[in-house]
């Protein structure tokens, strides 16, 4: 009789636990599938430049060498990237930022702009297919203390949009705020021209020039 009764507290016990982790491994998966999915624009902080403002100018060179100024000065749209080299989230979304890229190429200049020396900006760069400036000064100058976060600046050098960009939709709706009502959208532009992005090979529709 008290073994009979042991051993069904034992079994009941352990559908606990198997019930426990299901649930665990449940709200995991949904999660997982919430970041994927977002829908959701770029979350906006108090960083940076306040929009409607203008931007800070600059000069800086990048990790090639080459010298970089505030494209807005030559008339094109930009979006800054913010990253570090020991920020988690930057590289989820340097594979984003390769396809916006390359689908966005001859409308916005994007640049990568990290807060300190690192063998990660070398990775961003190659990667992302975007210069990157290793510049302190040019972070202090935007007041920017979360990575990876984004700003839009339109051809006139003004701030049109800003916040944190963990995720594609993030970088569309900041690159939106610099697009013509007549235009369409970075993510139309994009579908138009098979490009996308794909967790085991990065990139889909893209090759190197």
């Amino acid at each position: 009789m008290n073994i009979a009764f042991l051993i069904s507290y034992a079994a009941l016990w352990i559908l606990v636990l198997l019930d426990t982790i299901v649930v665990v491994v449940a709200v995991r998966q949904i999660g997982i599938m919430h970041l994927r999915l977002g829908g959701g624009g770029a979350m906006a902080l108090p960083a940076g430049p306040p929009i409607g403002e203008p931007a800070p100018a600059f000069a800086s060179r990048d990790t090639r060498g080459n010298l970089i100024e505030s494209p807005w000065h030559s008339g094109r749209n930009s979006l800054l990237v913010f990253v570090s080299p020991g920020c988690g989230a930057c590289p989820e979304v340097i594979p984003s930022i390769r396809a916006i890229r390359r689908a966005d190429r001859r409308r916005t200049e994007i640049l990568l702009v990290s807060n300190a020396p690192g063998e990660s900006n070398e990775d961003y760069a190659r990667k992302s297919l975007c210069p990157v400036i290793v510049d302190g000064d040019v972070v202090a100058s935007y007041a920017i203390d979360a990575t990876p976060y984004g700003i839009a600046i339109d051809h006139q050098g003004v701030v049109r949009a800003k916040g944190v960009v963990n995720q594609i939709e993030h970088l569309e709706s900041l690159l939106d705020h610099l697009s013509d009502s007549s235009d369409s959208s970075i993510g139309q532009h994009m579908a138009s021209h098979g490009i996308g992005v794909n967790e085991d090979e990065h990139i889909l529709g893209l090759h190197d020039d």
